[in-house]
């Protein structure tokens, strides 16, 4: 990370010390956690935001011509069928968004790639950048993505054979990323797409408490589940006593940039005993570190302004390669019978049932 960087971190820093007690903040280091990793994870939130809102923006055309000459498609394939099979999976992926909003008592903001309109042709369209436009894609391109999302991969018929290919998908696709993230601008695209996936779909997470519980033998519980449940926080906004140790202002939180690698601290002692204090201590401490990064990086405008106007993208991969989110990959997954029955259940408890959301079942 070089200097301009660490100039930053300090600053996030020092704002988090100048507007969060400090006895509240040495409760949450306490329980397992560092100021390093609050000031860590704002960057890393600060960047993305940088990153994005400086990223070239293209029509849905552009991608559409691009992806057939990527893939060596026939050059007499049907344009209209790709344009409209993209379009429905952005309809599709609002709706879902639709859902979740009405579920929750916050606001939480749009998906990326809900971007402005262009008229600078007879059809208006949306533009959209690299990362936006694989967002559209992922959803309709990886059976992971739309089998979680639809729940499928909860279901009987969901079997082990497809569990298996949609995980073998999974793994080319982040191995080969993890292997070009030394290529430029690579580094940053490539780290914001798994975290993406991960912080969203929490696979590899998965993964490692189901081998974990496999490995010890252990039942899964509706201990267990809770416990996951609020790792992966899985429904309603969460009401914190930061706001009793701050002077800024927060009425309720929804995290949308949770910290994902430092979930991996706790997987051991949770399988062993997920009611443990320990185990309930560092949640606790994990949704209060949660809240001060939503916090800083809504209230801290003069960093981001100034990152805006002052990190170029070499300095951003700097830090990307000292963050390094795929820390928490796991290449090379073992799916045994034993593992997909345990992943079922727990996606079944952690993921989003739109089927079920009306006005009645609110918070």
């Amino acid at each position: 990370m070089n200097d301009k960087m660490k100039y930053i971190a300090d600053e996030i820093g020092n704002y988090i010390y100048e507007n969060i007690n400090n006895d509240y903040l040495e409760s949450i280091f306490y329980y397992g956690f560092s100021i390093e990793d609050l000031i860590m994870q704002v960057l890393f939130i600060e960047c993305r935001f940088s990153y994005l809102k400086q990223a070239e923006t293209h029509p849905l055309t552009y991608f559409v011509d691009k992806e057939i000459e990527e893939k060596k498609l026939d050059k007499n394939i049907d344009f209209d069928s790709i344009r409209k099979q993209r379009e429905r999976t952005i309809k599709y992926s609002k709706e879902r968004f639709n859902k979740i909003s009405e579920s929750l008592s916050s606001n939480i903001n749009m998906p990326d790639y809900e971007t402005k309109k262009i008229f600078n042709n007879q059809f208006p369209s949306h533009d959209y950048s690299d990362f936006q436009y694989w967002e559209i894609c992922n959803i309709h391109d990886m059976e992971l993505v739309k089998s979680i999302v639809d729940r499928k991969i909860t279901t009987k018929d969901f079997t082990n054979n497809r569990f298996n290919k949609m995980s073998k998908q999974y793994n080319d696709y982040f191995s080969n990323l993890v292997n070009n993230c030394n290529l430029g601008e690579n580094t940053i695209l490539n780290s914001l797409k798994y975290y993406t996936l991960e912080s969203k779909y929490n696979f590899d997470f998965v993964y490692k408490l189901v081998t974990r519980l496999v490995k010890d033998n252990i039942q899964l519980n509706n201990n267990h589940l809770e416990a996951i449940k609020a790792l992966v926080y899985t429904g309603n906004t969460i009401t914190c006593v930061l706001n009793n140790f701050t002077k800024l202002s927060q009425s309720s939180y929804i995290f949308e940039y949770p910290l994902i690698m430092q979930r991996d601290r706790i997987i051991n002692s949770l399988i062993s005993d997920p009611k443990s204090p320990s185990v309930e201590n560092f949640i606790g401490a994990y949704l209060e570190a949660n809240a001060v990064v939503q916090l800083i990086f809504e209230n801290d405008m003069h960093i981001k302004e100034w990152i805006f106007k002052n990190v170029e993208l070499k300095d951003m991969e700097t830090f990307f390669e000292i963050f390094n989110v795929f820390r928490t990959f796991v290449p090379n997954k073992a799916w045994e019978k034993s593992k997909i029955r345990l992943a079922k259940k727990i996606y079944s408890e952690i993921s989003f049932d739109y089927k079920t959301i009306n006005s009645k079942n609110r918070p």
